[in-house]
């Protein structure tokens, strides 16, 4: 028969367990307050973990995200999960980015699991100055075999 001491944890467990739980909610408030060089724009807090998916709506994000713009500006961060994106919002907004600062909005982020199958290559997967010379390339070729002339 077994009994109450083996069943329930010992002092050391339960200690060790608050231990534990007490770190991940001072690592998880650390981060937050943002780290060095976290030089992100206003907006609401994440959870750990999940980020601000409990703020936004999966089935209408386009109008969980203006909502949220209501509040923090045209130009505002959200946490999908642990990734962080910044949002602009609004006709004039997303104009002044592209066509006024074009170079510092142009490239395309690092997703470490297309490393494996396209090692920054194509037409697809890399930016910069080899995605230019390769599109150049790519459309002379399509002129070439006939793309965009009438017969």
């Amino acid at each position: 028969m077994m009994s109450a001491s083996s069943i329930c944890p010992t002092d050391y467990t339960l200690g060790l367990l608050a231990l534990t739980l007490l770190l991940v909610l001072l690592a998880s408030l650390a981060r937050r307050k943002g780290g060095v060089g976290d030089n992100l724009p206003p907006g609401p807090s994440p959870l750990p973990l999940i980020g601000n998916l409990h703020q936004l709506d999966l089935k209408r994000l386009h109008w969980s995200l203006m909502q949220l713009s209501e509040k923090y500006g045209s130009v505002f961060s959200v946490a999908i999960g642990p990734q962080k994106a910044v949002v602009l919002a609004g006709y004039d907004t997303v104009k002044d980015a592209i066509v006024d600062h074009a170079d510092q909005f142009a490239g395309r982020p690092h997703i470490p699991i297309f490393d494996d199958y396209s090692f920054r290559s194509g037409i697809t997967f890399n930016d910069g100055k080899q995605w230019q010379d390769t599109r150049k390339f790519v459309m002379s070729r399509l002129r070439d075999f006939g793309m965009g002339k009438k017969s």
